[in-house]
């Protein structure tokens, strides 16, 4: 398995984050002071700034940081093992 960081969606992420957690649009806009319309566009973003995400982090008690990092990692454990039997 190749793991490519250029097609990290990092939006998509967070996405699935908030449906797993059941979290209300109303919440999320409240927390972010903006619109729907905003929290759609970031969903969508392949990129986010970090003032933004850390926000994410702290609403869905999560640290994507370290699961990039992490599922990032394993995937490069995986490329390297099967490349060198």
């Amino acid at each position: 398995m190749h793991f490519d960081f250029m097609i990290i969606n990092i939006g998509e992420f967070i996405r699935l984050k908030v449906i797993e957690l059941e979290v209300e649009m109303d919440t999320i806009c409240a927390f972010f002071q903006c619109s729907e319309e905003e929290i759609e566009e970031m969903y969508k973003s392949k990129s986010i700034n970090i003032s933004n995400l850390q926000k994410w982090n702290k609403l869905l008690d999560n640290d994507f940081f370290s699961n990039l990092c992490l599922a990032s990692y394993s995937s490069c454990t995986t490329d390297v093992q099967s490349d060198h039997p």
